[in-house]
């Protein structure tokens, strides 16, 4: 039994089973840097409008190219001979998350926050980052969806600074200052269909930012934005900051990454009893050391391993 599965069935409920999976890298098998597609028309609302973002564009004139050989060096994509798995591995991962986003289950009504997804961890260096950068490079290849990543770890923002954007304004000034809009914070990317949000400057005051009316307001005009796709906010680990633990209110989704056989079973306990379980948690095991043929132990580094999906709540509602 994985620990995972035994945090969660002490946490709450019994995890349903869930199928194996391989390492991944969905950016490697990216197009080459500097093409970068243009907006794609969005889709009718799914909730009334909100003005200034519908009318919000990245406003900087600017691209980021994302060098995959400096993503590598930050730890944020494995090598380059596993981009194929990666791909698919993140597709794995990425479709329960659009199914609940975007409705495409037709399981009914889908709330307006679903299409926001925090992407969290217990402790540091568990993998939420390479998860983020890879969950949000698959997302980006569907034809009819986007992603916006938001670098929102305001204590240690890496993506940040793997991406070239440290000093540049984004998420903390954009929260500090009312002054500015999303286009003033929002850039687009080489990468087909992703967009990125730099955490901006450090602010001790953090969790009060996260917590404050205004990104409610942000979170709100962020989701409306990418109406036809998604919101991956990379934040920081549960048991370090209370960063995360304000942005489970605000989010539809969550997923927490574990390390395998790194991340010990209380602390896994601990980080999923500061969530809000009304909302979707999924887990994505990672690291994970699997056993090739003849038994000899083969281990990929970081990598996708398994995932679980459950709604948590006070009545205990169904698997997802």
């Amino acid at each position: 039994m994985s620990i995972v599965e035994k945090a969660l069935q002490k946490a709450q409920q019994a995890a349903p089973a869930v199928q194996p999976g391989r390492p991944g890298d969905a950016l490697a098998a990216e197009q080459p840097p500097g093409a970068v597609e243009p907006p794609r028309a969005q889709e009718p609302a799914r909730t009334p409008s909100v003005a200034q973002a519908t009318a919000a564009s990245p406003s900087s004139g600017e691209s980021i190219v994302v060098d995959p050989a400096r993503l590598r060096q930050f730890g944020l994509l494995p090598a380059e001979d596993l981009a194929v798995e990666a791909l698919e591995e993140f597709r794995r991962i990425k479709w329960p998350l659009l199914d609940s986003a975007l409705g495409r289950s037709g399981s009914g009504a889908v709330a307006a926050e679903n299409n926001l997804i925090l992407i969290t961890s217990a402790m540091a260096e568990e993998g939420k980052s390479f998860t983020a950068v890879n969950l949000a490079g698959a997302i980006g290849r569907e034809r009819d969806c986007r992603a916006i990543l938001v670098d929102a770890d305001l204590s240690r923002p890496k993506l940040t600074e793997a991406l070239g954007l440290v000093g540049r304004k984004g998420l903390s000034n954009l929260l500090a200052d009312e002054s500015l809009s999303i286009g003033d914070v929002l850039y687009e990317t080489s990468v087909e269909g992703l967009l990125f949000v730099p955490s901006g400057a450090i602010d001790e005051r953090g969790p009060e930012l996260l917590a404050s009316r205004r990104m409610a307001q942000v979170g709100s005009e962020l989701s409306q934005w990418v109406q036809d796709g998604v919101v991956l906010f990379d934040s920081s680990p549960l048991l370090l900051s209370n960063e995360s633990q304000v942005l489970s209110r605000l989010v539809g989704q969550v997923v927490l990454v574990v390390r395998a056989g790194v991340t010990e079973q209380r602390m896994v306990r601990e980080a999923i009893g500061l969530l809000d379980r009304t909302k979707l948690i999924s887990t994505v095991l990672n690291d994970v050391q699997r056993t090739g043929l003849g038994d000899d132990p083969m281990t990929y580094g970081y990598g996708y391993g398994y995932g679980s999906r459950k709604r948590y709540g006070s009545t205990g509602s169904g698997s997802r």
